[in-house]
């Protein structure tokens, strides 16, 4: 797929430049991307690099998701491989946009010499159930 314009700078600052990392199209000539596509990406995801990454691998994945395997001659062609791959990305970019990742939880039990008895109480009138004395 050729691209109007391509902008990579490998030690490059530029929103633009961190989304073609994310994604691997650091290279002009076999581009994905046009720097348009990127921008737009980067608009509708309110300037989020993940978000605007993860858009653009969905919207890289449902290209794919035309394509099909086929053999002929002795020769395969497995072009779901490609889907798979940018599906796969796109869901985890979307993960890391979303903030998804491991959280910590503190006990609200009111045993927990972490949890001062004001906590316990603001939890009970939040509808934290459980033996909160």
């Amino acid at each position: 797929m050729a691209v109007a314009t391509f902008t990579y700078a490998v030690a490059g600052t530029a929103d633009r430049d961190r989304v073609r990392f994310m994604l691997g199209d650091t290279d002009e000539t076999t581009a994905i991307f046009d720097d348009d596509e990127i921008a737009r990406a980067l608009t509708d995801e309110g300037d989020d690099v993940e978000g605007a990454a993860a858009r653009c691998a969905e919207a890289q994945a449902a290209r794919q998701a035309r394509s099909f395997d086929f053999r002929a001659d002795g020769a395969g062609f497995n072009r779901s491989q490609a889907f798979a791959h940018w599906k796969d990305l796109a869901i985890d970019l979307r993960a890391r946009a979303q903030g998804t990742g491991v959280s910590t939880v503190t006990p609200v039990d009111g045993y927990s010499d972490d949890i001062d008895a004001d906590d316990v109480a603001s939890a009970r009138r939040f509808g934290v159930s459980g033996d909160l004395d």
